[in-house]
């Protein structure tokens, strides 16, 4: 039965958001339009699920209250408070319309201006929130201001942290307290040893120590900060603070020698199988690098001294410092000689070169102590932990969670049964290899460096191991988060909207306590409505201008998510103006073509008298006259481009057509469009016969009447089109002259020395390569119903061959293609799947997981670009590939994936296939990491992973939007209905639908393109998993890869807005909400935006996100 609904003006859900500012005009009309009936069931499940909507009062009371004596941030636990009124009041009347959370008894002094001074009774919690709230007569919330107390005054971190090695000499050193601290107190609180000169300023809460003329290198400084330093606030640090780093041994300034180990993991011990070549890694400045080192190596008496000694050293913030006594140790090697560099080593910068060690060391536990003596006589000297031992070691630690691969290399399989255990300072962490050689060891809260200890069949394998850093809470693993403005960019003195999302993924996770929203030192207390949406206003102050402004939502002082803003002075722009181009043009040097334009205002009234500029910067474009438009607002121009001298293909080229306005100081007024623009009318085929070294060259005339079939072939980025198959343009074969002409390039090889490689035992030969150029040709043939073969070409040496192919087209112009034949000149380069790059040798191994491309789902282009996705449950094969080439090798593979904790670990034999199979579920989104290592029998290596990301079209939500009118009267009632359903094209009904109606000329200054769907199921940055590899190649190096109007009929029009409308709504049960809003007197176009949100009962969260325009404007006449 149909039912209409009369007087129901909208349909949003209201929240109590503590908003001090008015939101748009939401009053009320006396009879909704007609066309409001047009889904009756809807209408009324809206009108039962939803309050009426009614204008939000704002206080006629209370004005403004502010922290005496704050500066915008933080606030003593002690403050005071005045409270500005409107009018005149009691102090009675204020206590009852006044409320203060949380409780406190508090006091009012009246002040001679008519404010009032508020004191509480008892001091607040430190780094708690402070709420007032005023009430209208109802006990209705109409305003709130939030304030947040300063925490307890202590250090919160420092730059560089406590053990931090290599810092910069000429680096700043910064320290963070919870709350400012006072500078004058600083200066006398504060010391440094050894004494350094160095300035000093506060910026907020943050000291910085810039010394004036740097520090010492390699040096270990102190820096305290005494009991009694006093905080803005009157508190005193409670008790000494101290923290020590070392500078770096090298000076970037003046190039001051350094030495150090630079291989292993933990920078200071490494494990070598019995029969693997030992060494010591070191990276040390030219000048040391030709100088003799001294080297004694000593054997520790048991494994327990070994023990001891890693755990000292893993205790050290100075690793490789000679801190071990090795007067007690027995010497069982000693030399004196030059450090072993292998010439062609492709690290520039930290150069590698080795000591050498006696190769046939018997298992055991070693330390090398190295030193050297620079021509000014300073030592250098460093130790080094050396291990023997038949283990296979690779490790993964993640948070508290730490997964071990454990192999016995003396028979090729899981060293199962064998004991893991983890001491960290006085607590030890223990598990065992199972039968696939995992273990599993959880720690508790533990981070930094820890003693690995594995006991296996007679043999103890000790090394330094690397915890990952504290786990900080990752926000975006536990809720569904969405922030969205009204706006992108907004003048300092607008108000901002803000409307978020915060879900619990799962049921047992509550939302975090004290949510507010930030901006600027400005802080908003956030209430969190039963769909998980809250909206917020912030009313800007004149001093903010930058573009580049976060939002943030915090808990307490976590961050949990970020929206960046523009605010700054700007103008919106007057005019709409459309370009309109054709698709394509041919040959447009013989015959220009017409280019017309559409302007008008924001509201659509046509734009008369409007001079546009012609902005051509390619050479060879001719300048058409300035067109200007007429009284529907209409210009066109013809447009002449003749090619230049470099566009020479007879492929498609891409032609922008831009102009700008003429006499109009507006910077947003840049009005263009791109043409795909044919220059030639005859093409070419080519195939290249490596056996018979020939070239055969096929012309054929160009039918552009399939031009249109061709560009369905390309990929167009709503600008250009790109790629596309040409043979759809082949048409008739066609004889012309053809010419080629030949370009050989080669690197020329001339041996230059040789050095022996002490590691791989072999003396290898030294080369140095000059890079040659010589051309052949040019060759001429004609061709014979289209087509002329090229034989016995000179391409039969060694080298990369670029051969030009010239012919003219029926108009007389030069044609050239290029074809390339030949070895690449790129040397030992290997592309990842993550776009790095890895330089290797033929001794090397780089591993790298691969996703094969037939089962990988294709993410939209726009997102994470290199990184592959999925959708939920999909099953995707992985294939291990090597980067030498070596693609045959068998073995066993660990493979894992992560979030903030792992999903899986587990163990593939590659014996029968390098490929398995990993399934997708849920708990995979919104992202994971994949990676791992393989043990091939004797040595493990890492094999590099890349991220997984989750195709989120699967929960999307369709979004169609409806209006009562096409156009509207300036300050009329626009009625927009939404429909949404999901993928399935189901009604979603209870779905939280937010409306916001913006000019559409705010969106020239910044557009904005929302899109929830994305935003929620964005990739998380994860902390990463620190890995342990017990085998280390020392020769594999890895690279990176004017608003104008008329008047109204009965009143000026005074009501101008840049946002309309911004709130939410609820859909029925068919999917439907309704908005009827009270436009502003703008005339202008607004864009509606509709976002909607829904959560399904499984927990899965559903979102979409469309537009419409709403033309607001006046009768012409």
């Amino acid at each position: 039965m149909a039912a209409a609904i009369t007087g129901i003006v909208v349909v949003p859900r209201l929240t109590n958001t503590g908003i001090s500012t008015e939101p748009a005009d939401t009053t009320a009309v006396t009879e909704a339009p007609a066309t409001t009936a047009t889904t009756s069931d809807d209408a009324v499940t809206a009108k039962m699920s939803l309050p009426f909507a009614r204008e939000r009062l704002r206080s006629d009371l209370i004005s403004g209250i502010e922290a005496v004596g704050s500066d915008g941030g933080d606030i003593a636990a002690d403050s005071e408070f005045r409270i500005s009124l409107f009018k005149d009041v009691s102090e009675d009347e204020l206590r009852s319309h006044l409320k203060l959370e949380p409780q406190n008894e508090f006091t009012l002094t009246r002040g001679t201006d008519g404010s009032y001074l508020l004191k509480a009774d008892n001091s607040f919690d430190k780094g708690s929130m402070v709420r007032f709230t005023a009430e209208d007569d109802n006990g209705d919330v109409c305003d709130s201001w939030a304030f947040r107390t300063a925490e307890k005054f202590e250090i919160s971190t420092t730059y560089p942290y406590d053990g931090y090695t290599g810092f910069s000499q000429y680096g700043g050193i910064e320290i963070e307290f919870t709350t400012k601290p006072l500078l004058s107190g600083v200066k006398d609180h504060l010391e440094i040893s050894p004494a350094a000169s160095y300035d000093l300023n506060v910026n907020d809460r943050t000291v910085y120590i810039i010394p004036k003329n740097g520090l010492k290198t390699n040096t270990a400084y102190t820096v305290t900060l005494k009991a009694g330093l006093p905080s803005t606030y009157g508190e005193e640090l409670k008790e000494d603070f101290t923290f020590t780093f070392r500078t770096s041994a090298y000076d970037s300034i003046d190039g001051h020698s350094f030495l150090f180990t630079g291989s292993s993991s933990s920078g200071f011990s490494e494990t070598f199988l019995p029969d693997d070549q030992p060494c010591v890694e070191i990276r040390c400045s030219d000048d040391l690098r030709q100088l003799e080192f001294e080297t004694h190596l000593y054997r520790f008496g048991s494994s327990d001294d070994y023990f001891d000694a890693i755990k000292e050293r893993a205790g050290s913030a100075w690793s490789n410092d000679p801190i071990t006594d090795t007067s007690g140790l027995t010497e069982v090697f000693s030399s004196k000689e030059v450090p072993f560099s292998r010439e062609d080593s492709r690290n520039y910068y930290y150069k590698q070169s080795y000591v050498m060690l006696p190769d046939g060391l018997a298992e055991g536990y070693y330390i090398a102590d190295i030193s050297t003596t620079d021509k000014n006589g300073a030592l250098f000297n460093i130790q080094y932990m050396v291990q023997i031992a038949p283990l296979s070691v690779y490790a993964l630690s993640l948070g508290e969670e730490n997964v071990f691969f454990v192999n016995d290399t003396v028979t090729g399989q899981p060293a199962s049964g064998a004991a893991v255990s983890l001491t960290v300072g006085d607590n030890e962490y223990s598990g065992t290899v199972d039968k696939d050689g995992l273990a599993y060891i959880k720690t508790e809260g533990e981070h930094g460096k820890a003693v690995l200890n594995i006991g296996a069949k007679g043999t103890r394998y000790i090394d330094s191991y690397v915890l990952s850093d504290a786990e900080d809470i990752v926000y975006e693993d536990l809720y569904y988060l969405y922030l969205y403005t009204d706006r992108e960019a907004y003048l300092p003195t607008d108000t901002v909207n803000v409307m978020g999302v915060i879900v619990p993924k799962s049921s047992e996770t509550e939302l975090p306590e004290d949510l507010t929203l930030v901006l600027d030192s400005v802080s908003k207390p956030v209430t969190v409505a039963p769909d998980g949406t809250f909206r917020v206003q912030f009313s800007l102050d004149s001093h903010l201008d930058s573009w580049w402004n976060p939002i943030t939502l915090k808990s307490g002082s976590d961050e949990i998510i970020s929206k960046n803003i523009q605010i700054h002075e700007y103008e919106k722009p007057t005019y709409v103006i459309d370009v309109n181009a054709p698709e394509y043009v041919v040959l447009p040097q013989l015959e220009p073509f017409e280019i017309t334009f559409d302007a008008s205002y924001y509201e659509g009234t046509p734009a008369e008298g409007l001079i546009l500029h012609y902005n051509q910067y390619s050479a060879g474009k001719s300048t058409p006259e300035m067109p200007k438009t007429d009284a529907l607002g209409r210009a066109s121009a013809m447009i002449d481009i003749q090619p230049s001298e470099y566009e020479n293909s007879w492929k498609m080229s891409l032609a922008g057509v831009n102009f700008n306005l003429s006499g109009v100081e507006n910077d947003y007024s840049s009005y263009g469009t791109g043409v795909s623009v044919f220059f030639r009318d005859r093409m070419d085929e080519t195939e290249y016969d490596p056996d018979t070294r020939s070239l055969t060259v096929s012309l054929y005339d160009m039918n552009f009447d399939r031009v249109e079939d061709f560009l369905a072939s390309t990929t167009y980025d709503g600008y250009y089109h790109w790629g596309g198959n040409y043979k759809i343009l082949k048409g008739a074969p066609e004889d012309a002259q053809v010419s080629i002409e030949i370009t050989r390039s080669w690197n020329e090889e001339t041996e230059n020395g040789s050095y022996y490689d002490y590691i791989e035992k072999k003396q290898v030969k030294l080369y140095k390569y000059n890079h040659m150029e010589e051309t052949y040709g040019p060759f001429y043939a004609d061709t014979e119903n289209g087509k002329a073969v090229f034989t016995d070409l000179p391409t039969d040496k060694k080298g990369f061959y670029r051969i030009v192919v010239r012919f003219s087209d029926s108009l007389g112009q030069t044609v050239e293609d290029n074809v390339y034949i030949g070895d690449s000149l790129s040397g030992l380069m290997v592309y990842t799947e993550d776009g790095s790059t890895m330089f290797y040798d033929e001794t090397s191994k780089n591993l790298v997981f691969r996703l094969d491309a037939a089962t990988q789902t294709q993410r939209d282009a726009n997102y994470y670009l290199n990184y592959p996705a999925f959708t939920e449950d999909e099953n995707i094969r992985f294939d291990l590939i090597c980067s030498n080439g070596d693609n045959k090798f068998t073995g066993k593979v660990l493979f894992a994936v992560y979030r903030s904790d792992f999903l899986t670990y587990e163990i593939h034999d590659l014996n029968d296939s390098r490929s398995f199979n990993f399934r997708a579920t849920k708990d995979c989104i919104p992202d994971a990491v994949f990676c791992g290592a393989f043990f091939d029998g004797k040595h493990v290596y890492k094999a590099y992973g890349s991220r997984l990301l989750y195709a989120p079209e699967e929960r999307g939500l369709k979004l169609t939007a409806t209006s009562d009118r096409d156009k509207y009267d300036a300050g009329d009632y626009a009625t927009l209905n939404i429909n949404v359903k999901d993928v399935n094209g189901s009604p979603a009904g209870g779905a939280t639908v937010l409306l916001s109606i913006v000019d559409e000329a705010a969106f020239a200054v910044a557009d904005q393109q929302a899109d929830p769907l994305n935003d929620i199921y964005r990739y998380i940055n994860y902390p990463s998993a620190v890995d342990y590899l017990s085998y280390i190649q020392h020769f594999a190096v890895q690279g990176g890869g004017g608003e104008k109007g008329g008047g109204g009929p009965s009143s000026v029009r005074k009501d101008f807005k840049d946002t309309a409308y911004f709130d939410t709504g609820e859909t029925g049960d068919y999917g439907n909400a309704y908005f009827t809003v009270k436009l502003p007197d703008n005339l202008t176009t607004w864009r509606a935006t509709f976002i909607a949100i829904y959560e399904t009962e499984d927990g899965r969260m559903l979102a979409g996100a469309t537009k419409m325009p709403v033309v607001s404007t006046r009768p012409l006449f």
